[in-house]
């Protein structure tokens, strides 16, 4: 304990807030790529149903495409299979 309370004393205010603010940054970067995961796995699934439904052949080529999309793109396929019934044009 008075290990900590000495290093505690070297270390100045500034430096700690620093260290905080970028500890806060990187949690933040951590969740939004998490976010983005969840998100992309929730349109793949919803791409797969769709799909099943409209007897849309999901080929291995076009599964692995999918994991390559970000969600914009995701969402944008799920717009499309949805109007066309058809696996969506590049």
């Amino acid at each position: 304990m008075h290990v900590l309370v000495v290093f505690g004393r070297e270390l100045n205010q500034d430096q700690l807030e620093e260290d905080a603010m970028e500890a806060l940054r990187d949690i933040e970067a951590a969740y939004q790529e998490w976010e983005r995961g969840v998100k992309s796995d929730l349109l793949i699934e919803t791409i797969r149903s769709l799909c099943h439904r409209f007897d849309i052949e999901l080929t291995h080529d076009r599964l692995s495409q999918m994991t390559t999309w970000d969600p914009e793109q995701l969402k944008h396929a799920l717009i499309e299979i949805s109007a066309s019934r058809q696996w969506p044009r590049s």
